[in-house]
């Protein structure tokens, strides 16, 4: 049964806070006129769910104030904001750019979700946990098998909240992975300037959920916004321990390079053949010397790795201005790690876990390594 919200609103609209009174949302009071009232209200009951503010209505309290001041009474109580303003300043549940009677209903009653799949319901998702997540991007040639070890890299981390955000539009080998269907919802949301980020999370394990991220990264003009990627980089660190990142090689496309610039960590799978390995350095050139980005952060492992492969001191001359974290050896992974066979697969999880650990920065175990 679906839980009343107990909701206020402070909107300039009397008629829009009655047209909202139903049998699922409680409105307390009649519309509140000024922003100074909402606060005068909460000294008397701070028990409510919901606040719709309108930022045009009179007051002499700026609204990040207002804001910070409705968090201090209550920081389970989520504030609608009704503003054209984008400013992260203002940290508030959502904001809407008009007074809309369906859209807010909607908000306060979880009726946003727009893929027919197990959804985190948003009060779930934004709770009173705030965290100050990690940002790790997985890079690397198209084909190297930087989307099954994102998957693999994610379930080796335990008792973290992790997300994983796929960031390879052209591809998008992670749903199949996953085992995500498309339903054909996506191309219509792809212009869509104001969206609700838990829409597009589903979670896949206990503590590892999933972005399906292009349509958040254009603008209406469907150019890439790199203030959105940004924004929901940013919001999304208050909520996970790690976010990482599925990227695309092709084209070097500009929203790689958004991401990229904002991560804490690169993780790069480079093959271990001549062939890989130059293809690689091109790459590694690119991210270095155009984009910028500090060869510190960026750790190699080498992938399909077998017997017929350069020799490990080989490859640490090669990439020696580099941190190289591991190797993982072709032999059954790909078929076991895509088809989901248990067989065998400790073995191959267990490297994972390995290079896991020297990730998250967790204490490894002395052992007899090349790496």
């Amino acid at each position: 049964m679906l839980k009343i919200k107990r909701v206020i609103t402070a909107i300039g609209n009397p008629i829009l806070n009655k047209e909202l009174r139903s049998q699922d949302i409680n409105i307390l009071c009649g519309d509140i006129l000024y922003k100074e009232g909402i606060l005068e209200f909460l000294e008397e009951n701070n028990d409510i769910d919901f606040i719709i503010v309108n930022e045009n209505i009179p007051g002499n309290i700026r609204i990040e104030e207002l804001t910070d001041k409705i968090r201090q009474k209550n920081n389970k109580i989520k504030v609608i904001l009704i503003t054209k303003n984008h400013d992260d300043k203002v940290r508030v549940f959502r904001k809407i750019e008009k007074i809309d009677k369906e859209k807010i209903e909607n908000i306060i009653l979880n009726k946003n979700s727009v893929y027919n799949m197990k959804t985190i319901p948003i009060n779930d998702f934004f709770d009173d946990d705030t965290k100050d997540g990690k940002v790790i991007s997985i890079l690397g040639p198209n084909g190297i098998g930087k989307s099954i070890f994102s998957i693999t890299f994610s379930n080796s981390i335990k008792d973290k909240k992790v997300l994983i955000v796929d960031f390879d539009v052209f591809n998008n080998s992670l749903n199949n992975l996953l085992g995500i269907k498309d339903n054909g919802k996506k191309k219509s949301y792809i212009v869509n300037n104001n969206i609700d980020i838990t829409d597009y999370i589903v979670k896949i394990e206990n503590n590892m959920d999933y972005l399906l991220s292009m349509n958040l990264i254009f603008n209406t003009e469907l150019q890439v916004s790199s203030q959105r990627i940004r924004n929901i980089i940013s919001r999304l660190k208050n909520k996970y321990d790690y976010i990482i990142v599925d990227t695309s090689a092709e084209g070097l496309i500009e929203y790689t390079k958004e991401v990229v610039k904002i991560s804490d960590e690169i993780i790069f799978i480079s093959g271990a053949n001549l062939l890989e390995i130059k293809k690689s350095q091109k790459l590694l050139d690119i991210y270095t010397k155009e984009w910028n980005i500090p060869k510190e952060i960026i750790k190699i492992i080498f992938n399909k790795y077998t017997k017929q492969s350069l020799d490990d001191e080989v490859l640490k001359q090669i990439f020696r201005n580099y941190e190289i974290i591991g190797k993982i050896k072709l032999s059954d992974y790909y078929d076991l790690a895509i088809n989901k066979n248990k067989t065998n697969r400790n073995e191959i999880q267990k490297e994972i876990n390995h290079i896991g650990r020297k990730i998250v920065k967790v204490k490894v175990r002395k052992k007899s390594r090349r790496f």
